[in-house]
């Protein structure tokens, strides 16, 4: 299978869920690069910290607003850069997870977490309910 990556039409920089209403210069938020490869939908989290509640609020909107107008998305998400994840970061997986796969009928791929926040996944039992890939391309690969 040939590899084709494209920018992503629905690409947003930096998260944030009151976007529409114009930049807000004073307001945190944590960033993520967008990208299609092979029709999936890959996220990135570009900082290592994802810890504010209120960042992380507005993460999930920016990428729910991602792949809002896609019917049953295939979505990685890559985790790679992020060294330190809250409660409230788990939960918006959680979230994420329920509108791509339960409601939208898509697919979601977690790939490069680090091994010491494996633990965590494993205690919550989100081992269970994410699917969890050791790279990009074999989460990418699963959804073929």
């Amino acid at each position: 299978m040939s590899e084709t990556t494209k920018p992503d039409p629905y690409a947003v920089q930096g998260a944030r869920s009151d976007a529409a209403d114009g930049p807000t210069p004073s307001a945190p938020s944590l960033r993520f690069s967008a990208r299609i490869q092979d029709g999936v939908h890959v996220i990135k989290f570009e900082q290592s910290n994802v810890l504010d509640a209120h960042e992380i609020e507005q993460l999930g909107n920016g990428i729910y607003h991602h792949f809002k107008p896609v019917d049953a998305p295939r979505v990685v998400i890559d985790l790679e850069n992020v060294e330190h994840f809250s409660s409230a970061a788990l939960g918006m997986l959680i979230a994420l997870r329920k509108i791509i796969v339960d409601k939208k009928g898509g697919g979601l791929g977690i790939a490069n977490l680090r091994a010491d926040l494996r633990p965590i996944f494993k205690m919550t039992k989100l081992d269970k309910l994410l699917t969890l890939h050791d790279s990009t391309e074999q989460a990418i690969n699963s959804m073929a």
